[in-house]
């Protein structure tokens, strides 16, 4: 019985005390508009994937990924954790920021896979075309020939302009 009324006092106390109310925080003084916020969020994202990936490539290059965003955009640590504390709060507002940066990603991702695929039918075709004319070259036996490296070259005028298209695509989007 005693056992009882002790557990019931310290239930009862624990809920006494964890019945707190939390404010919300204040808006900052510094306040990031929405399209800052994003552009901070898509700048972080690609960092820790960069960072993740090179390190040691980020630091030769003199990216710094302790002081990159602060530095870039002007602001401080603290203004960014208010204003991160502040949209947060804001479900919705923060969902749809969140949204448009993965939007951001998938079409940067399309532009990205399909230039890589453009690229590499080229290269196949080229591999081809290259694999043939040493067939021949080694075929015709009426002329000495030294080969060394791949006879055909890319064509950067077909990437440029397919770039350019890849491009106008994505900015109507």
């Amino acid at each position: 019985m005693r056992f009882v009324k002790h557990t019931l006092f310290f239930l009862a106390l624990t809920l006494f005390f964890s019945c707190q109310e939390i404010e919300d925080p204040k808006k900052p003084e510094i306040t990031l508009t929405k399209a800052q916020m994003e552009e901070i969020l898509y700048e972080s994202i690609l960092l820790k994937a960069a960072r993740g990936y090179n390190t040691g490539l980020m630091i030769q290059t003199g990216i710094n990924p302790e002081t990159y965003i602060f530095d870039k955009f002007k602001i401080d640590s603290v203004t960014l954790a208010q204003n991160m504390a502040y949209y947060a709060t804001k479900t919705d507002a923060f969902k749809a920021m969140n949204t448009r940066v993965l939007d951001r990603f998938d079409a940067e991702y399309k532009i990205k896979d399909s230039l890589y695929q453009i690229e590499r039918k080229e290269r196949d075709s080229l591999n081809k075309l290259n694999q043939k004319l040493r067939k021949e070259t080694l075929l015709d036996t009426s002329r000495p020939v030294i080969f060394k490296g791949p006879i055909l070259d890319v064509s950067k005028s077909l990437k440029k302009k397919r770039v350019k298209e890849l491009k106008l695509k994505r900015d109507s989007v």
